[in-house]
């Protein structure tokens, strides 16, 4: 008789803890406080992946855990660990997702493979006559860019110097300056002091 009370005591609690939970999570679902942070965290989740499916991301990937779980949920290392690996992504979603959106490494990417295949394949006979009609136009071109360069460099060689020069000027002025006022401090500094 006593062992069945004893059982109906340890049933009966472990109902109102059951019936405890169950009125958490009610809670934690109809409070407006809590409600309005699920809804704001999820228009911050989808407006982060929308920018990730544009710009990329570098961060690591881990599916969302719960966040509002009452502390009975954390009892013990075990239950802990079993969630760490129940919530790390699969491969090929930690793949998708660190090379989405990022167009900078795709066309890199692309443009390396383009060059790629045209270091591999044979030099075509239309090729070569465009190449050798455009040859004249190109070494005119680059002779004109070499001589309109050493023009630039000289036409700025006199203002660059003069620069310099007044730059040099001013550091002199600025120094005896600074030097004037450090006598008349120190100075008045002696002159307060008899």
């Amino acid at each position: 008789m006593v062992d069945e009370t004893e059982q109906l005591r340890d049933e009966i609690d472990e109902h109102r803890q059951s019936v405890g939970q169950t009125v958490d999570q009610i809670e934690n679902r109809v409070n407006p406080y809590k409600a309005t942070r699920r809804a704001g965290s999820r228009i911050r989740r989808r407006l982060t992946d929308m920018k990730d499916a544009v710009m990329g991301n570098d961060e690591p990937y881990y599916p969302d855990t719960p966040r509002n779980q009452s502390a009975d949920y954390d009892r013990s290392l075990v239950d802990r660990a079993k969630r760490r690996l129940e919530d790390m992504p699969e491969p090929a979603e930690y793949i998708r997702r660190q090379t989405r959106g990022n167009p900078l490494a795709a066309g890199m990417i692309s443009f390396g493979v383009g060059m790629l295949i045209g270091s591999l394949l044979p030099e075509t006979q239309a090729e070569r006559e465009v190449v050798s009609d455009l040859e004249p136009s190109i070494q005119g071109l680059a002779d004109e860019a070499r001589t309109v360069g050493r023009e630039a460099a000289e036409d700025l060689r006199q203002p660059a110097r003069e620069a310099v020069e007044s730059v040099k000027e001013s550091a002199t002025e600025a120094a005896k300056d600074v030097a004037g006022e450090a006598r008349a401090t120190a100075e008045g500094m002696r002159g307060d002091t008899t």
